[in-house]
């Protein structure tokens, strides 16, 4: 008699969901009737007899229970911290029973403050089913942002935040090369503006704490409350505001650039967690002496 015949190629007892039934009397290679199958028409997969609707899953990437299950991401510790302009690496963990996942294209994030750090400025590598992100906050910038983190499967998706928090840290100030003029037989009084300074790479800026005298002046003395500067001395700004810092020249000589000495600015932001406060390189103070 005329029989409707099921293709049950691995032999599960559950037939192809993908191929059209054959209806015809005799058997056909790999089919079976409706009275032999648990199903007639669920299987997605023909090729492998442990996959079958309700199957046991294994953590294979493979769909062995015909139904797509949600990737699963590991809890990741909030808030994750550094310091400015210090690299962060968080380890996540990535996985999926149904299929193969990899962390360049499975992995997906944001970023809340791009001002701080984008999704472009974190690195992930694969080391299955470790997913190490690597977070670079942008040069100079502190603050928090909220990371997004999201797994897919191409179908189904799983997603967790954390808090990325970024300490500032003090950078260093800058000065400016500069040129006084001081008057023959005369002791010039320095002022704060006399050492320019900037800094340029700390929001909120800091503000002008000493100066380090690098090079005492080779004509004339250079005194701090009456004493002669040395090399490398500091000089705290209170000190210049008061008027106890002062330059005389030889007497009777004068000339254009008749003197110079190096200095260096530093800041009132500290020097804590490896913070810098100095100028990283001298400044050049130039000397004109005007005859009277």
């Amino acid at each position: 008699p005329w029989q409707v015949w099921y293709k049950d190629a691995d032999g599960d007892n559950y037939g192809d969901a993908s191929t059209w039934s054959i209806t015809q009397c005799t058997r056909p290679t790999n089919y079976k009737a409706t009275v032999e199958l648990v199903a007639t028409n669920t299987d997605c997969n023909d090729t492998l007899a442990t996959t079958y609707p309700w199957a046991t899953e294994f953590p294979d990437g493979i769909d062995q229970n015909c139904v797509n299950d949600s990737p699963t991401l590991s809890a990741i510790g909030t808030p994750q911290t550094t310091n400015e302009d210090v690299q962060k690496t968080v380890a996540i963990t990535i996985q999926d029973v149904d299929n193969m996942l990899n962390c360049s294209g499975s992995v997906s994030l944001t970023s809340s403050n791009s001002a701080l750090i984008t999704p472009a400025n974190i690195a992930k590598s694969w080391t299955p089913p470790a997913c190490t992100l690597t977070l670079y906050p942008i040069t100079n910038q502190h603050g928090t942002s909220t990371i997004g983190v999201t797994v897919t499967d191409g179908l189904l998706n799983t997603w967790r935040n954390f808090t990325f928090s970024v300490t500032s840290v003090n950078d260093a100030p800058a000065g400016i090369d500069n040129t006084i003029m001081a008057i023959e037989n005369t002791s010039y009084v320095f002022g704060t503006g006399d050492f320019p300074f900037t800094d340029p790479n700390d929001n909120p800026a800091n503000g002008f704490s000493s100066v380090i005298i690098q090079s005492v002046p080779g004509w004339g003395v250079m005194r701090r409350s009456g004493s002669a500067v040395t090399a490398w001395q500091t000089i705290t700004a209170a000190d210049i505001i008061a008027g106890n810092v002062t330059y005389t020249p030889t007497s009777w000589a004068n000339g254009a650039g008749y003197a110079s000495f190096w200095f260096r600015v530093v800041d009132d932001g500290g020097t804590a967690n490896w913070w810098i406060n100095t100028d990283q390189s001298a400044n050049t103070m130039t000397i004109d002496v005007v005859w009277t």
